[in-house]
């Protein structure tokens, strides 16, 4: 499997203050040149964020929290990159930020697809469809999965 790039990079988005004069923390995530940005729930004032290395400048309390915050968020995405290649996925931006946030990617299998083809034509003989036609796709289904199954 052919390694990838991945970067992690923390910023404030200036040009979005919230109402209590704050600016949002952001994470971007970037895998083979694609990326993909997400917000943290939390936020910080502008003059207390480093912009060159992406953190909270300071020694207060405030700023080691966010800085907490954003070491186990790093040490989440880079858990997550782990997972995905150790399953032999392909790594993408996406894929972490998917993972990050717990939504399940469901694909669906072709014996899948074609049975919800074969259900909705199933409801439309009379209409749209002849029962010999249908009765055609679930003789195409049988040999379908047939083949698969060998």
């Amino acid at each position: 499997m052919k390694r990838a790039t991945f970067n992690v990079l923390f910023f404030i988005q200036r040009t979005k203050k919230l109402r209590d004069g704050t600016s949002p923390i952001c994470a971007r995530v970037t895998v083979n040149g694609s990326r993909t940005e997400f917000r943290l729930q939390s936020s910080i004032s502008d003059k207390l964020w480093d912009h060159k290395n992406g953190c909270a400048k300071g020694k207060t309390k405030g700023a080691h929290e966010i800085n907490e915050l954003l070491n186990m968020v790093q040490a989440k995405l880079y858990n997550y990159r782990s997972e995905i290649y150790a399953s032999g996925k392909t790594l993408t931006a996406e894929g972490i930020r998917r993972a990050y946030f717990g939504i399940e990617e469901t694909g669906k299998t072709i014996l899948q697809v074609f049975g919800e083809h074969n259900d909705r034509c199933k409801s439309l003989i009379g209409i749209d469809f002849a029962r010999g036609t249908y009765e055609r796709y679930v003789t195409c289904y049988n040999h379908v999965e047939n083949f698969i199954s060998t």
